[in-house]
Parts: structure tokens; sequence; C-alpha cells
């Protein structure tokens, strides 16, 4: 099974596009290309094969597909582009749980407990 980070600008309680299949995460503004390359540059080489930037606005980060040694170092990538980005990181189907910032992750928690009431 391939996991994966998504980076973007995500609303919390509207993330996902379910519109066509695959699903994909809905971009309220796209990430600019050039923070995922400024935050990459102060990265191991060794991790932009597993980053790649997708045509609708965000950063995937396939760390499961990388060599176990570089998995934390990825996954520090994913949130050192949020945070400075004012970004989400969110993993994959077929929950796409908000993992950062803390507070993105409780608006969500809260959309879904009252979506669920």
């Amino acid at each position: 099974m391939l996991h994966f980070h998504y980076v973007g600008h995500f609303d919390p309680r509207d993330s996902v596009d379910v519109s066509a299949k695959p699903y994909r995460p809905k971009v309220r503004r796209p990430l600019p290309h050039e923070a995922m390359t400024r935050v990459l540059a102060g990265f191991d080489p060794e991790i932009a094969e597993f980053v790649w930037y997708e045509d609708g606005g965000y950063v995937v980060c396939g760390w499961s597909q990388a060599p176990h040694h570089l998995w934390e170092a990825i996954h520090q990538y994913a949130l050192a582009l949020a945070e400075s980005e004012s970004a989400v990181v969110m993993n994959e189907p077929p929950i796409w749980f908000i993992e950062y910032p803390e507070e993105a992750r409780q608006a969500q928690e809260e959309f879904w407990a009252s979506d669920s009431a």
C-alpha cells in the first residue's frame, strides 16, 4: 500500500474533491511551486525524488515509496513546507485526515462530529 502526505491550502471542512475519481484534495488556492523548491533546498537532496507538485496546486510527499531512512526527513519536509506557507498537511484516502496544523485538525474533527450528529 502506498502512503502520501498532501501539502496545500485545503479547507478542513471541505478538503476533498469528490466530483471525479480518483478523488483529489480540493485546493482553496494554489501553493506556489517556488515554495516547494525553496523549502526543499533545506533538506537532504535524496528526498526530492519522492516530492512532487501537482497541477491542482498542492505538493505530494510519497514517503512510503522512499527508502525507510528518508521517511522522517520527508515528513519533516511536509511540516516545514506547510508551516512556511500557512498550509495544511493531510494524509491519503480513504480518510483524508488533516495532521497539521492542530487548529485545522481540530476543525476537521469538529466538522465530522457535527456532520454525523
